[in-house]
């Protein structure tokens, strides 16, 4: 996901549309690539080196580009530098000749998607189903892995004719084509049979064929009023990564940097069938599809409340030019009525309210919907759980004479493989310090993850395609070494890879981790067995996990928090 261009941007700011225009002129204009046409599958920021970017000597950073883009059946990378982006300049080309394709376009999943209409035994198939080509619509899913000889995709197709948005559950059971995306040509197809389509009926979701009259659960609007006005200033460019969060630190007197990077790096979804039709719906939605390509406004009021500020962006089309996304990203403080902290003794009591910052996208792939939120709290924790509060009575520990409650035993891991952690079954805290720093006390400063449900692993065998391409789903937890080049848990190639290239295989070189500038990769899982009540549509299910402090302040941080008092508004009445 790209943003719009800023006079001084920042070095992780994302490629503005001037830039992503530049980085398609030098590439179009490079001989390195002599195939025609050229189709852009990726245009991203390539990320300048870390110790530059904290050095904050910002001016002095030039601004590169990563290209992926596919001619002549071979797939090719550039870097290209746009810090001037009147004379854009290819700075290395290469060619890939490991495993697996670069993601989908939206123009040849269009292109593709026609084919078989002109597709003799499809349109034969559908006159034997009492179907005419009008009536249908098909989709381009991955091919799964294991073929290595051309890009290939599968579609499949869904009756359409009839007045619900809901198509997805009205599929042409037993059909299916196969699709040479080089060539834009049906290279297979199987029939197996004439299989009854789902009836209509009931499967629309839309209000305006839901009701009237609506017998569901009544819910009254409510409005966020911040009468003082927001607490969050909108500085920069949009992106759908998390760059530099920090805290302030009132005791220290200063902001602290909590974390450099995080950003979603795939989303698994095995269906789990052996099937013909079925086994090769095994998608990683972020490689094939592209998770930024695939936001959608946001609807003021139900995706995010009233006190939101919306954000648009920019991403790179196939012919490589700069198309604009809307409202892509909100942006708002949640007051919900939770209590930062409390206690009360001697009749006296002491309570703060809970503010959360969060930053909100949603993503449509198919017939699944992601909401997809980082949620900052003042307590300098990252992705907020339900929160727990307690007062800390003294402990005893491993190096503590009298240890009456728990004894604790500490392991350090080493090397990636001692950083692999299954968190199912383990009552183990998993911390994460820097041994360099130490309170007042004489703690290393820290964080700890806090799980909060969805923590199932893949149930594929390990040599089975599916779990190779996506072999990062075993555990919850992995630890490397920081490599800006890292990015992707199930690579760059994802589209038909053989899983030779990823988090799994480059944690099997099991590097040194310990006193190291490290990444954390965590893993939420959820295993879905469909009911009844998910029909027509599954209501939002969540997983999250928390990244807290340990040792990180001298004490809690929001003790020296003010209380907001309370905003008294006067009680209003309608009459008509």
């Amino acid at each position: 996901m790209m943003s719009s261009a800023s006079p001084q941007p920042h070095p992780l700011d994302p490629l503005s549309a001037v830039e992503l225009t530049a980085v398609r002129t030098a590439v179009l204009a490079s001989p390195l690539i002599s195939d025609q046409p050229i189709s852009f599958h990726y245009i991203g920021l390539d990320e300048p080196d870390k110790h530059d970017v904290l050095s904050h000597a910002y001016g002095t950073l030039p601004r590169r580009a990563f290209v992926v883009a596919r001619a002549g059946d071979q797939s090719h990378e550039l870097c290209v530098d746009v810090t001037n982006t009147s004379s854009p300049t290819v700075l290395s080309h290469a060619i890939h000749h490991g495993a697996g394709y670069p993601r989908f376009t939206v123009a040849e999943q269009a292109a593709a998607s026609v084919l078989p209409h002109k597709y003799p035994s499809f349109v034969e198939s559908l006159h034997q189903r009492g179907l005419d080509v009008g009536d249908v619509s098909c989709s381009v899913f991955g091919g799964g892995g294991g073929n290595t000889k051309a890009r290939l995709t599968k579609m499949q197709c869904f009756v359409t004719s009839e007045a619900t948005a809901n198509y997805y559950a009205r599929r042409l059971e037993g059909m299916m084509l196969v699709v040479d995306l080089d060539r834009m040509a049906i290279v297979g197809y199987i029939d197996r049979g004439v299989f009854p389509v789902p009836s209509a009926e009931g499967t629309d979701y839309r209000a305006d064929k839901v009701g009237p009259p609506f017998t569901g659960p009544a819910v009254m609007p409510g409005v966020v009023v911040q009468p003082e006005g927001s607490g969050v200033h909108i500085d920069g460019c949009v992106s759908s990564v998390i760059s530099l969060a920090s805290i302030y630190d009132a005791d220290a007197g200063k902001r602290r940097q909590v974390h450099y990077r995080g950003f979603v790096s795939e989303v698994f979804v095995p269906y789990m069938d052996p099937g013909e039709e079925w086994y090769f719906h095994t998608f990683l939605d972020a490689g094939e599809y592209g998770l930024g390509m695939s936001t959608f406004p946001l609807q003021p009021g139900s995706d995010c409340p009233a006190n939101a500020a919306y954000m648009d962006s920019y991403y790179a089309d196939a012919d490589g030019k700069p198309l604009e996304a809307k409202n892509v990203i909100c942006m708002f403080e949640r007051y919900a009525g939770d209590v930062a902290w409390r206690h009360t003794a001697r009749s006296s009591t002491e309570v703060r309210p809970d503010v959360t910052l969060v930053v909100r996208t949603v993503v449509t792939v198919g017939n699944y919907d992601y909401t997809l939120d980082w949620e900052f709290k003042t307590v300098g924790s990252i992705k907020c759980v339900p929160m727990r509060n307690t007062r800390d009575p003294t402990m005893g520990g491993a190096e503590t004479p009298r240890r009456s409650y728990w004894t604790v035993r500490r392991e350090v891991a080493e090397t990636e493989v001692d950083g692999q952690v299954n968190i199912n079954g383990t009552s183990a805290d998993l911390l994460f310090v820097n041994p360099s720093k130490w309170t007042k006390v004489g703690n290393e400063v820290g964080y700890w993850i806090v799980p909060a449900g969805a923590t199932a692993v893949s149930l594929l065998s390990d040599d089975d395609y599916p779990q190779r391409r996506a072999s990062y789903t075993k555990k919850q937890v992995w630890v490397t070494p920081y490599n800006k080049s890292e990015k992707w848990v199930s690579g760059l190639y994802t589209e038909q890879s053989t899983g030779d290239d990823g988090l799994a295989s480059w944690s099997s070189r099991n590097r040194r981790i310990k006193d190291e500038d490290i990444v954390l990769w965590y893993t939420l899982g959820l295993h879905h067995v469909p009911c009844q009540e998910d029909f027509p549509v599954m209501p939002t299910v969540s997983g999250a996990f928390e990244l807290r402090p340990f040792n990180f302040f001298e004490r809690n941080p929001l003790i020296t928090m003010k209380h907001p008092g309370n905003a008294n508004f006067p009680n209003c009445s309608c009459h008509i």
